[in-house]
């Protein structure tokens, strides 16, 4: 029998089911236009290699407060890992080729090697699981950031008032070359 769809219950209608896991990350139109690819061929590929599901907001569908689109990443917990660290490479493709480009337009002596840039990430966490990452004095995040090596995990006050929409957390490491 063909493989069922994992977004598709029997009657072919959508099972959020399917679906127990999700993450969300913000990101620049440019890189939303990239992660969608010339006629949706390179999202296509990712949820392919990754079998997650990789929706994003509408072109002009900005997360308050921001100029950024929210990429929704969902799935079986496997799956949306693999699916992030795909999009993560990509984004870190991205924010280097944007430092190299930018790093040509600088004068440089000869001899200094091109300095790694920070590599920054948006996620978008629950507001209720804000002080579960901060952790006593801020002892959650200062374990993420020695564990994973980041220069600064941070929580983002939210541009809204209402209590159930998300906090943005930005992860910025540097890459070095």
């Amino acid at each position: 029998p063909p493989e069922q769809n994992i977004s598709q219950s029997p009657g072919g209608r959508y099972d959020p089911a399917a679906y127990p896991s999700a993450v969300k990350l913000l990101v620049s139109n440019n890189v939303a236009g990239s992660i969608i690819g010339r006629a949706g061929q390179t999202i296509s590929e990712l949820q392919s290699q990754s079998a997650a599901r990789i929706k994003l907001s509408q072109t002009g569908d900005f997360y308050p407060g921001t100029q950024d689109r929210v990429c929704l990443v969902q799935g079986q917990l496997e799956k949306v890992k693999i699916a992030v660290r795909l999009l993560l490479e990509r984004l870190h493709m991205l924010q280097e080729q944007q430092h190299t480009q930018h790093l040509a337009w600088q004068p440089m002596p000869n001899e200094s090697p091109a300095p790694g840039f920070d590599f920054v990430v948006r996620l978008l966490v629950p507001s209720s699981s804000c002080g579960m990452i901060i952790g006593k004095a801020g002892s959650n995040i200062k374990h993420l950031e020695e564990a994973s090596g980041v220069s600064s995990v941070r929580l983002s006050p939210k541009q809204t008032s209402d209590p159930s929409s998300p906090s943005a957390a930005i992860v910025a490491g540097t890459s070095e070359r």
